[in-house]
C-alpha cells in the first residue's frame, strides 16, 4: 500500500454513494470523512489475509478486490466502488475470515 491522501469531496462523495453512509447529514458525512484514512493498492497487493486482527473497516473508492477463503486460488466474490469490507470482523471482535487482493489498482477508504 502506498501513503497518499483522497481529496476532502471524494471522500465525501464516496461515503455518500456507500449504502451504509449515504443517509449521514452532510457535516457529520464531512467529519466522517476527514477520520477516515487513504488506502491505495497496487494490482496483486494484499489488503489483509486471513486470520490476521480486524481492526480496520474499508470503503472501496476505485479499482477492484478479490475475495479469497482457504487456498487462494479462486476469487469467492469481487468487489467494487461503494461496497464495503472487514465491517463484520471489526464489529463482531473476530480474526479475518478471507483474504483480499488487488485485482488492478484500487483507492480505499478506512477507519479503524
Amino acid at each position: 500500500m502506498t501513503a497518499h491522501t483522497l481529496p476532502a469531496a471524494v471522500r465525501r462523495d464516496a461515503l455518500s454513494r456507500s449504502a451504509l453512509f449515504a443517509r449521514i447529514p452532510g457535516e457529520a458525512l464531512g467529519v466522517l470523512a476527514e477520520m477516515m484514512d487513504s488506502e491505495f493498492l497496487q494490482s496483486g497487493d494484499t489488503l489483509f489475509a486471513r486470520g490476521e486482527p480486524s481492526d480496520r473497516v474499508y470503503l472501496v473508492v476505485g479499482g477492484q478486490l478479490s475475495i479469497f477463503l482457504e487456498d487462494g486460488r479462486e476469487a469467492v466474490r469481487r468487489l467494487g466502488p461503494g461496497e464495503l469490507l472487514g465491517e463484520y470482523g471489526m464489529f463482531a471482535g473476530h480474526t479475518r475470515t478471507a483474504t483480499v487482493r488487488a485485482e488492478e489498482e484500487a483507492s480505499l477508504l478506512s477507519l479503524d
